[in-house]
């Protein structure tokens, strides 16, 4: 339904049960998916640095599968995801989530 029919001014992207390298690779074979959003899966692993690391792959693109990280609650952790290649972190400010994270 998407392919080819996208204006280039929008991104798609795969929002949810991103868990593997091989998840991501699905997204990245298909063409027109501009990134993932990895939630869960980052926020299980025992080692955040890997995690991203394994997910992000070292396959080179022209135009590469963007990753975002959701629920990053401190500075630390954003941190962490940006030097492990995250290119987005998501932080939520609504008082009412369990991943609340206040502008300080």
């Amino acid at each position: 339904i998407i392919q080819g029919n996208r204006s280039k001014s929008v991104l798609i992207i795969a929002l949810s049960g991103i868990k593997t390298r091989e998840d991501v690779i699905k997204y990245e074979d298909y063409g027109d998916v501009s990134g993932v959003l990895i939630g869960e899966t980052l926020m299980r692993a025992e080692d955040p640095k890997g995690m991203i690391q394994n997910l992000v792959g070292k396959k080179q693109m022209v135009e590469k599968t963007r990753v975002k990280i959701c629920g990053i609650k401190d500075a630390e952790s954003a941190l962490v995801a940006a030097k492990a290649g995250a290119d987005f972190v998501g932080i939520i400010f609504v008082k009412k989530s369990k991943r609340y994270a206040t502008m300080e």
